[in-house]
């Protein structure tokens, strides 16, 4: 399980069937569960895309450590604002991995740039079109 720290401000992240279904799409329209070998991939590759997460983190923290121009202070505000921005990122891109979820999940990673196109063509047909309808209804 990994942890990430939401805010409670009485929003929550609304469910994507409930989401389409108020906005007139149909059930059918929406994808599916995963299939049984495309979830064995997504487990393999969600922990690949977790360790690139955590490495750009890591990253972005040691970029605004090293920044010579602000005192400790600031640069301690700045390690926080990002700690805290990238941990709603990861919370869209890792929480809550279940079957059910995994097509969302899978477009969240696959749009933070996690995945290489080579891995992501590892899955079928099927669920990269899964994937590439919900990204593609993000843009509408």
């Amino acid at each position: 399980m990994y942890i990430a720290y939401r805010e409670n401000n009485g929003s929550s992240p609304m469910n994507v069937e409930l989401l389409s279904r108020a906005m007139g799409a149909k059930e059918s329209n929406m994808p599916g569960e995963i299939k049984e070998s495309d979830w064995k991939i997504f487990r393999r590759l969600h922990a690949v895309a977790l360790e690139r997460f955590c490495r750009r983190v890591i990253e972005e923290i040691n970029h605004a450590t090293s920044n010579c121009h602000e005192n400790y202070h600031e640069r301690y505000l700045e390690v926080f604002r990002l700690i805290m921005g990238r941990n709603e990122e990861m919370a869209r891109a890792f929480d809550d991995m279940r079957r059910s979820k995994a097509f969302i999940l899978l477009a969240n990673i696959r749009e933070s740039q996690l995945l290489t196109d080579e891995e992501f063509s590892e899955f079928s047909s099927e669920a990269r079109e899964a994937v590439e309808s919900i990204l593609e209804s993000r843009r509408i």
